[in-house]
């Protein structure tokens, strides 16, 4: 890890664990109890930053490990993913439309495929929020590799961001709400299989993100990625 890259997550961490030491002097000092509750929700609204902060870096150092593999129903992790964003995310008011189309399974590790996806879709409904939604999930066969598309109908990125969305640390949102990484995740993990993604973007319409994993028989009707 580099020395800048060090520098960066000392400041993340530092803001708002010098909000929870300025949070708790002021409240010892209070002497309207009423008031308290206000501050330990601050308090535990920076904790949890820095648990976010903690959670997105041990994501970002365990893609290097080898891990557990297996053939992946690309269809099964995105059905799985779907849910699991919906129960976080709580929100009503999009409408999913599944394209899938039959396609090989990939050989990968389960985890990190489904949290490719799980990033992607939460992305997608963080960009649809205060509007009616639409999210579009496709997946084809290709000759040598199996596609998959993630589109909304959201904020869209701005283009002079579009060729920096993948790289660690950078991020259009405030603070509070991410630290850059996920994106990047994502992107390492798909390249640790040989995979690409690709964006495309307009803003105040909407983003589709199109990932490729390659494919190749063993001929005993099983498909092994990240070999060409």
């Amino acid at each position: 890890m580099s020395l800048n890259t060090i520098s960066y997550l000392i400041h993340e961490i530092k803001t708002p664990l010098t909000g929870i030491i300025g949070i708790t002097e002021v409240a010892l000092e209070e002497e309207d109890a009423s008031k308290n509750k206000s501050y330990l929700m601050d308090i535990l609204n920076c904790a949890q930053r820095i648990s976010e902060i903690v959670g997105g870096l041990r994501s970002y150092s365990r893609i290097t490990k080898k891990e557990e593999q297996s053939l992946v129903d690309i269809h099964k992790v995105l059905e799985d993913s779907l849910e699991m964003v919906r129960l976080g995310i709580k929100v009503t008011s999009v409408e999913v439309i599944k394209r899938f189309q039959p396609v090989e399974k990939i050989e990968a590790n389960m985890g990190e495929i489904q949290q490719v996806f799980t990033n992607l879709i939460t992305n997608a409904f963080q960009a649809m929020n205060g509007k009616e939604g639409r999210l579009i999930l496709s997946t084809r066969s290709l000759k040598d590799s199996i596609e998959i598309k993630v589109s909304d109908n959201g904020i869209g990125i701005p283009q002079k961001h579009l060729n920096k969305i993948f790289d660690p640390f950078f991020t259009t949102k405030n603070p509070c709400e991410g630290m850059g990484l996920g994106l990047n995740i994502v992107y390492r993990i798909i390249t640790k299989y040989m995979g690409t993604i690709d964006a495309e973007s307009k803003e105040g319409i909407g983003t589709t993100f199109t990932i490729k994993f390659p494919t190749k028989g063993d001929g005993n009707g099983k498909e092994s990625i990240g070999r060409r």
